[in-house]
């Protein structure tokens, strides 16, 4: 890769960790987890040889990385080759506190993005169809993509009512829709919704688990980083990833 062969570095590092992919040495296994991460620097910036599909196919079928946080075994990459291949160097080597961080990263980025596009256009197409005449699409387009929808503070029971429900009441506001078709679009809501958080969740549990496993000094500007972001999914997302939060709070020590 130094000498200019970008393309064929490549191509001989996905080979490479494909022969070590089914090694059980803890040595090999950190050893092909840091070239994993030298791979997912790597890919965006060149074309994706055969071998880096047969990695990702090869990750499809990795055995599941468990913690006491989450189980991360069941997420959508995006078709981003770069989440696959993080995710099989966690896989690889869970102890390395790099491979989290550099899992959470993308997790974080991926996450900022899904929140600005919370509807695709696959979900509009579905919402079309549950809309009545007379009901302006953008509106209910905008109801279903807001991330914090508000609560009447006046209202006394708003503490007690939970996101679909308010969700269901301003679409009511607009017009008259029938059961099935409420019903339609607080699913479309609570699809996309989880689809946007799913990253946010995973980027939250990394970064937990690099906390968690970090204790090297020239790790410290990650830790900032990784603290900082922490805080602003607490800040902007704290209800939405509550379960994830309080565990990670929980069992993450201070220092």
């Amino acid at each position: 890769y130094s000498v200019g062969s970008q393309q064929l570095a490549l191509t001989v590092a996905t080979q490479t960790c494909l022969r070590l992919a089914d090694c059980e040495e803890a040595a090999v296994r950190e050893r092909c987890a840091r070239l994993l991460l030298t791979i997912a620097k790597w890919t965006p910036l060149l074309d994706s040889p055969a071998s880096l599909q047969q990695l990702i196919d090869w990750q499809r079928d990795a055995p599941a990385t468990a913690t006491s946080l989450l189980d991360i075994s069941d997420f959508d990459t995006e078709g981003d080759p770069v989440g696959s291949v993080l995710y099989l160097a966690v896989c690889h080597c869970p102890s390395l506190a790099k491979t989290w961080s550099r899992l959470a990263g993308w997790a974080y980025r991926w996450g900022r993005k899904a929140t600005d596009h919370v509807l695709i256009a696959a979900d509009k197409e579905a919402i079309d169809a549950l809309i009545p005449d007379g009901i302006s699409n953008n509106t209910v387009y905008s109801i279903l993509a807001d991330t914090t929808p508000p609560i009447d503070d006046e209202d006394i029971e708003a503490e007690n009512t939970n996101a679909s429900d308010m969700i269901e009441c301003q679409l009511k506001a607009l017009g008259t829709f029938s059961s099935e078709q409420l019903a339609g679009l607080v699913d479309m809501w609570r699809k996309s919704h989880s689809r946007t958080y799913n990253f946010y969740q995973l980027s939250a549990h990394s970064y937990f688990r690099y906390l968690q496993l970090c204790d090297s000094p020239q790790e410290d500007s990650q830790a900032i980083t990784a603290t900082l972001r922490l805080l602003r999914l607490i800040v902007k997302h704290a209800q939405e990833l509550q379960s994830v939060l309080e565990v990670g709070l929980s069992t993450t020590p201070t220092r």
